[in-house]
């Protein structure tokens, strides 16, 4: 909250310039669910760019086949806020690839030791993942 009212505050100088994905995460749930994702343009290339970056550094050296599928579940939900089509192609065929359909209620599951796990337990599910994503946030390349 304090990011987003530094930001409409004109208070440039408290934004960080680097979010970890947690952070984003929460950044971007507020600020969907208040409207105000907009007010994130200046900062969000960059961000979105610290983000992936700090999730790919942890999956090379923790995960050496199968990626972190909460890290997945959140870079969906950042990539579809923020409007980044290309992140959220790769996310979503990496969920693709390292998931399986649950045939009794369509739901995404992942392995997560012996058992199946469904996918956006803990995180908002982007709509349009199931289907054609449907980017209605913000665009970063068409919006002014």
């Amino acid at each position: 909250m304090a990011i987003v009212l530094d930001i409409i505050h004109c208070r440039f100088h408290s934004i960080p310039l680097a979010l970890n994905l947690d952070d984003l995460c929460e950044l971007t749930l507020l600020t969907h669910k208040y409207h105000l994702t907009h007010v994130l343009r200046p900062w969000a290339t960059t961000w979105v760019n610290a983000a992936t970056l700090q999730m790919t550094d942890y999956e090379r050296r923790l995960y050496s086949v199968t990626p972190d599928m909460y890290n997945l579940e959140r870079m969906s939900w950042i990539a579809w806020v923020m409007g980044d089509d290309q992140l959220y192609a790769r996310v979503g065929e990496a969920l693709a690839t390292y998931c399986s359909v649950d045939a009794a209620n369509g739901n995404l599951l992942y392995t997560e030791g012996e058992n199946a796990a469904p996918l956006f337990t803990y995180t908002q599910e982007p709509p349009g993942l199931h289907g054609m994503p449907d980017l209605n946030s913000f665009l970063l390349s068409t919006h002014h």
